[in-house]
């Protein structure tokens, strides 16, 4: 039986990434602190395969807009650093201005974020044990993850040739910055990444077995390309990215040469007898091993976070029952665009909404729409008897991700990637709440914010929700603090004024964290005066 190259490109792609992320995950574990979980061996941190857990078609279109919005930011963070290469320059002052700082460091901050969204989506398609029986929804799962290994490879290999020849950023690029959790040495990292010859193997012969996937006219993939002007589109995205990538890496490993020979010579000599060895190995089906190195790279991606919370169902049905429409539920979770700018313990806002029943229970009915324009009036009256998700999950909390401001799942956040969870319920008269709720309802559909600007209405980021739905109701007055240039609000900012307002114009419902740093786990959940403590005690306050 012939072997299906397509998991194979992604093992060598995500086995070259595996290196590069070590910069960034010491950076979380920095963020993680006392409470990360702790270094362990290579052999402990390799995974053991993943269930055989068959794609949805919700999933991969989900991943798509994702990889779309990751893809949007990185190009104006490209605009930005050419900016920067033009403008940034340290004259007799002998240093950088405030605001130069600022925004060489934001501008950091703002692609690692993205670099760690692309390696957990490359590795969340390369660890996957395929499900046979539909080769179609396994084959676009595949285009995705190897378009995001080449959104990394090309952004990495982009922002280290940007800045190579300019000393005064680099050595800022290369300092640790506390306020955005960024360790010293991480340009140095990625130009580590950028010029190590292994890597750049692996990513060629990658490139190599996809090239030959396309010329199999009864391939799957070949298929998908002819018939599908989406998915065709993703493939000439993964042409462009290769193309572009290479001539990136080839101008730094021309710069280093010059600087350094040896490392221009030790690609060169390393290169034939390689690529022949993993031809060899390839060809013959042997990739029994590359799953091990696949997982050990991937583990050490994720290990900071590896402490993840796995709510059961009696602890979901205890959570739920604690909820009331309005309360707002906030989060450190894997995969949400707020992950990628905002630094803190955590990450992510949503707000509860119920099912219909509860929110007739709240007393949020069309009549409270009643002055509202038509088109918006009809939209959300229409979105108050909306009971599911496309995929049968319940449609009760609503929150701003990369596809916009959507209904999503309680109980599908609780089950997939959830770290830590905080609730906190606003002190509202119930017509303030049906103010919050009919806000919330009103702001369904926006685009997400990708520039976390709080003086455009017109966009929502997650937290945007919260304070456009609250603020200024109930005597909650939430102030925006300037971050990389624009007003936002961070959960750990609306967490903080939650904690320090005298007038107490939030109650706390609930606090839950992981019982240790031993991997998933059922977690602790904290209510009442200990676990306002707790809570408290994690946050500093």
């Amino acid at each position: 039986m012939r072997r299906h190259p397509r998991r194979a490109i992604l093992v060598i792609l995500m086995t070259a990434a595996g290196a590069a992320a070590l910069c960034w995950a010491g950076c979380a574990r920095h963020r993680a602190g006392a409470g990360a979980a702790p270094a362990r061996p290579a052999s402990e941190a390799i995974a053991a395969p993943a269930k055989a857990v068959p794609l949805t078609r919700q999933e991969i279109d989900a991943d798509r807009e994702r990889l779309a919005a990751i893809a949007g930011e990185l190009r104006q963070q490209e605009d930005a650093m050419n900016l920067l290469r033009r403008l940034v320059i340290v004259d007799r002052r002998g240093h950088f201005s405030s605001d130069e700082t600022e925004r060489i460091q934001g501008l950091l901050f703002r692609f690692m974020g993205c670099r760690e969204a692309l390696l957990a989506i490359g590795a969340h398609y390369a660890g996957r044990t395929p499900v046979p029986g539909d080769e179609r929804l396994e084959t676009q799962g595949f285009l995705l993850g190897f378009l995001a290994s080449l959104l990394d490879a090309r952004s990495t290999s982009r922002l280290v040739a940007t800045f190579l020849t300019n000393d005064d950023v680099t050595r800022k690029l290369n300092e640790s910055c506390y306020r955005y959790d960024i360790p010293a040495g991480t340009y140095d990292a990625l130009l580590g990444t950028v010029t190590d010859p292994a890597a750049i193997e692996r990513r060629a012969f990658a490139w190599d077995l996809y090239a030959a996937e396309t010329r199999r006219p009864e391939s799957a993939l070949v298929q998908i390309l002819s018939t599908e002007p989406a998915w065709a589109e993703v493939s000439a995205e993964i042409d462009r990215l290769q193309v572009d990538t290479r001539l990136q890496v080839g101008y730094v490993l021309h710069v280093k040469a010059i600087l350094l020979p040896q490392v221009e010579n030790q690609w060169r000599q390393s290169w034939l007898a390689r690529h022949a060895r993993v031809s060899q190995q390839v060809l013959a089906g042997n990739l029994a091993d590359a799953k091990g190195v696949l997982y050990e790279s991937v583990s050490r991606l994720r290990q900071p976070l590896s402490w993840q919370a796995v709510f059961d169902d009696e602890q979901i049905r205890e959570v739920r029952a604690m909820l009331q429409p309005g309360d707002i539920l906030l989060t450190y979770s894997a995969g949400y665009m707020s992950n990628l700018f905002l630094p803190g313990k955590f990450k992510h806002g949503i707000t509860y909404v119920g099912s219909p029943a509860e929110r007739r229970a709240a007393g949020l009915t069309p009549e409270c729409f009643a002055a509202v324009p038509e088109g918006p009036r009809q939209k959300a009256i229409a979105a108050l008897d909306r009971a599911t998700l496309p995929s049968g999950e319940p449609a009760d909390v609503i929150e701003a991700v990369a596809e916009g401001v959507i209904f999503n799942s309680l109980e599908a956040l609780l089950r997939t990637h959830l770290f830590r969870l905080a609730v906190l319920r606003p002190r509202l008269a119930p017509a303030e709440r049906l103010e919050q709720l009919t806000t919330v309802f009103l702001l369904l559909g926006q685009p997400y914010d990708f520039d976390f600007d709080f003086d455009d209405a017109s966009r929502q980021c997650c937290t945007e929700v919260i304070y456009r739905a609250l603020n200024r109701r109930g005597g909650i007055q939430v102030a925006l603090v300037p971050r990389l240039g624009v007003q936002t609000l961070s959960a750990d900012d609306l967490i903080a004024y939650a904690l320090k307002d005298p007038r107490q114009s939030f109650d706390f419902r609930l606090y839950a964290e992981p019982a240790s740093s031993l991997g998933p786990q059922r977690p602790r959940l904290h209510r009442g005066r200990e676990g306002e403590e707790a809570f408290r005690r994690l946050m500093g306050l």
